[in-house]
């Protein structure tokens, strides 16, 4: 079926050069658009579209106020907003039902890419019910400890800007939340930033201390202590994977825009689970027994329908964080599934993963079973696996 993308915007000219711009599209996209939110309410509701870009500041129902009923009766639908306004309760206003952020005027060529991108990352998660699922997450639930380590902080007269960098690193919702604001065009970085420490810099103590109150960006798991402690032994497994892709980077010389996207993908590599878990603890739960990848992956795939990795990797892929970052997440544990757009990091989230899952006994036998061998074969042929175990090994001893 052809996506269909509805604009909305009440200004006809920049509806016309919408139209204009993507004309060399309309055999790939069916393309709506409409002046008001009300007539968008009203195509969404004869026929759904795959993506809704809105104007912020419109007369009467603004963006804001269209795409948070668009999340509610379309959970589905990729929501983007299209604004030239620069206030920062404007953006609070507009991260919670809004996937991506673009700044106005937009580059034809931005605009083309964002659908682009939003449409490609739909083939990782082909059920349509776990889509929607994901779709219709305005965040990531936090950590209570981290939450509460969060507002702490920012509450003191002397913050340090560098603590609250390390407490939102610790905690993968955090994580996610901050590079979805860092990342939207309204900030106009000239890259994608994957360092937490940069986005925090960007950002301010001041922003950040206004989206925490917002509740737009961050929220926690309070009322569901049972599992708070179910994903804190998931945040301890995920810490050990830092640890070793911090070694990796280092013992592979890996440059430090690719490492960056390294740390990036493990941090992230179990946001699927923790979506997950906030749709059914039950079944969260229930896969955190198996002892081998494949059982692992059969045990996901009949309790929810899919990998928990890919779950992940479609919200952030939705968010618009680097594609590098979305594929290593959704392969980590499969990489010869991989499309390869940039295999560094793949290979050594793959690997941090795997190393992650033995680290309390240290030894090769411990990982073997986790680790991809054919693949890294093809990855690193000059390298064995084995000996950047050991290698990392040696590294986090030597730190220690």
């Amino acid at each position: 079926m052809t996506p269909r993308v509805l604009f909305v915007d009440d200004d006809p000219l920049i509806l016309q050069g919408f139209r204009r711009a993507l004309h060399h599209r309309r055999r790939e996209w069916k393309l709506h658009f409409a002046e008001r939110a009300e007539q968008a309410l009203e195509q969404l509701n004869r026929e759904t579209p795959d993506i809704v870009i809105s104007d912020m500041r419109m007369p009467g129902r603004d963006g804001a106020s269209l795409l948070q009923e668009v999340q509610a009766k379309h959970p589905g639908v990729v929501r983007i907003v299209l604004s030239g306004d620069a206030r920062i309760d404007a953006i609070k206003r507009a991260v919670a039902p809004s996937h991506q952020y673009l700044s106005k005027p937009c580059a034809s060529g931005v605009l083309e890419s964002a659908i682009e991108r939003s449409l490609t990352v739909r083939d990782l998660v082909t059920d349509q019910e776990l889509a929607t699922l994901v779709s219709s997450l305005a965040n990531v639930p936090s950590l209570p400890k981290a939450y509460k380590m969060i507002q702490d902080e920012l509450a003191k007269p002397d913050t340090d800007i560098k603590r609250v960098g390390e407490i939102i690193e610790s905690d993968a919702g955090m994580t996610a939340g901050i590079l979805k604001i860092t990342n939207s065009a309204y900030f106009g970085l000239p890259r994608v930033v994957s360092d937490i420490s940069q986005a925090v810099s960007y950002l301010g103590l001041d922003t950040i201390s206004s989206l925490v109150l917002s509740h737009g960006v961050f929220s926690s798991f309070e009322d569901k202590p049972a599992l708070a402690a179910a994903l804190t032994e998931l945040q301890h497994q995920t810490d050990q994977a830092v640890t070793y892709a911090r070694s990796l980077n280092t013992v592979l010389k890996i440059d430090k825009s690719v490492a960056d996207d390294v740390l990036l993908a493990v941090m992230m590599g179990n946001l699927g689970s923790i979506i997950s878990a906030a749709r059914s603890p039950y079944t969260f739960t229930t896969t955190q027994t198996p002892d081998t990848i494949a059982e692992v992956l059969e045990l996901e795939e009949k309790v929810v329908g899919c990998h928990f990795d890919r779950l992940g990797a479609y919200l952030l892929g939705l968010w618009s964080l680097p594609y590098p970052v979305v594929e290593a997440v959704a392969f980590r544990k499969t990489p010869s599934a991989g499309t390869l757009h940039d295999a560094k990091v793949l290979t050594v989230a793959h690997l941090a993963f795997a190393f992650a899952l033995g680290t309390d006994s240290r030894t090769v036998a411990a990982a073997e079973q986790w680790v991809d061998s054919e693949y890294m074969a093809e990855a690193l042929p000059d390298v064995e696996w084995q000996a950047l175990w050991q290698a990392c090994v040696e590294d986090m001893e030597l730190a220690s």
